[in-house]
C-alpha cells in the first residue's frame, strides 16, 4: 500500500510540475511580440496586467555629486564607478487594460484640466508671491509666508493625485501605460556603461515606434 501512494504520489507531483511549466511557457501575444522586437538585451517577463521589461546588462549607477568631487578622468570612470556605484538593472514597465474609447480620453482630458486649472489657482488662494513660488524649496521667509508655502504644496498634492493617467500606446484592443523603476533616471547619476544611458533613454521612443508599426 504505501509503495502503491508513493508511486501515485511522485507521478502526481511531476504532473504538476509539467502543468506549472507549461503554463509559464504560455506567453500573450504583446509578450511575444516585445520579447521578438527587443531582441536578447531585455528581457520581457508578465505578471496580471503588467509587462516588465529587464534590461539585462547590469549597469552602475553613482551620484553625480559625488563623482564630481573627486573628478576622475574619462579613463577613470568605469573602476571608479563600479567601486563607489551601486549595481543595478533598469526596469521599464507596461501597464495595460481594455483599450480606452475616444469618450474616455476626452473625459480624463477634461478631468486633468480642471485640476491643473485647480492647481494654478493656489498661488492667489494662499497669496503666495511669485518670489516666493521661484525660491519655494529653499525659501527662508516668516514663519507665516513658510507655513502659506507648506499648505498650499499640501494641498496641491493632494489634487495632482486626482490627475488621470492618460494611454502612453495603444496595442490592437489594448491600452498601454508607460512607467520606469526611476533607477537610472534625472542628472544625479552617472551611468556605466555609457551605452546602456542612450538604450535608457530611447526605450519609451522605441516601444512607441515599434507598437505604431505593428499590424496587430
Amino acid at each position: 500500500m504505501m509503495k502503491k501512494f508513493s508511486f501515485l504520489l511522485s507521478h502526481f507531483i511531476l504532473l504538476f510540475l509539467f502543468c506549472v511549466a507549461c503554463h509559464s511557457s504560455q506567453k500573450s501575444p504583446l509578450q511575444r511580440f516585445l520579447q521578438e522586437k527587443l531582441g536578447n538585451a531585455w528581457e520581457v517577463s508578465e505578471n496580471g496586467d503588467k509587462l516588465t521589461l529587464t534590461l539585462k546588462e547590469p549597469i552602475w549607477v553613482l551620484l553625480d555629486n559625488k563623482i564630481n568631487s573627486v573628478n576622475p578622468t574619462t579613463s577613470q570612470n568605469e573602476e571608479f564607478i563600479k567601486k563607489n556605484g551601486q549595481q543595478t538593472h533598469f526596469h521599464a514597465f507596461l501597464r495595460f487594460e481594455k483599450k480606452w474609447s475616444a469618450d474616455q480620453i476626452e473625459q480624463a482630458k477634461n478631468n486633468n484640466r480642471l485640476i491643473y486649472s485647480d492647481v494654478a489657482s493656489l498661488q492667489n488662494k494662499f497669496q503666495v508671491t511669485a518670489e516666493m513660488m521661484l525660491h519655494k524649496e529653499e525659501f527662508f521667509g516668516t514663519p507665516k509666508e513658510i507655513e502659506k508655502i507648506k499648505k498650499m504644496t499640501s494641498e496641491g498634492d493632494q489634487l495632482m493625485k486626482q490627475i488621470k493617467p492618460l494611454p502612453d500606446f495603444n496595442w490592437g484592443d489594448l491600452s498601454l501605460f508607460y512607467s520606469e523603476d526611476g533607477t537610472a533616471r534625472g542628472d544625479l547619476y552617472a551611468i556605466w556603461p555609457p551605452m546602456a544611458i542612450q538604450t535608457i533613454f530611447q526605450i519609451k521612443q522605441n516601444l512607441e515606434t515599434l507598437l505604431a508599426s505593428s499590424s496587430h
